[in-house]
């Protein structure tokens, strides 16, 4: 899914959006295709977002994270997880899979695919010698090479499937 996105919104910038909104809802949009793109839209908003923060905290290691960094940080990765749901299910519909079954994947342990120390993991994506991936709640971010996304777009990046494969191995 995280490739489907990036290579669909690989130019977008950020356009800032705000924490409160509500999630995009199919109701408000004139047929499937056009909500499509708006979940696409609005998870690679908040993933630029997320990253860029992630970012920050990590040259600020040496200080205490604050509270509303860290309340940042939760509310943006609580957005992208319902987000990327919601795209992973247009995408099972048009490979066949349910969204129970995709959720059932979802729910794999991230750390029985990769070894953790301390929630840290050494990146598979790029020449890595010290751990610099942060995994936590069955997500995952680099601060090396930028590679982030859940336990469906680790082993799709890691084992080069399909996500109909990867869904399928999961669950």
């Amino acid at each position: 899914m995280s490739e489907l996105i990036d290579n669909l919104l690989k130019d977008i910038g950020d356009c800032g959006i705000s924490f409160d909104e509500p999630l995009p809802d199919a109701k408000d949009f004139p047929n499937e295709n056009a909500y499509r793109i708006e979940i696409a839209m609005d998870l690679e908003r908040t993933k630029n977002k997320y990253n860029r923060s992630c970012m920050d905290y990590a040259q600020r290691m040496d200080k205490r994270l604050g509270y509303w960094h860290r309340k940042e940080l939760e509310s943006l990765e609580g957005r992208m997880e319902k987000l990327a749901f919601k795209g992973k299910v247009f995408l099972g519909k048009a490979q066949g899979i349910s969204p129970e079954k995709i959720e059932q994947a979802r729910e794999y342990k991230i750390t029985d695919l990769i070894k953790t120390h301390h929630g840290m993991a050494i990146c598979p994506f790029h020449n890595d010698k010290r751990a610099s991936m942060d995994v936590r709640k069955n997500f995952f971010y680099c601060y090396g090479c930028n590679a982030s996304g859940d336990v469906i777009d680790f082993l799709i990046r890691t084992e080069k499937l399909t996500f109909k494969e990867a869904i399928t191995r999961l669950s």
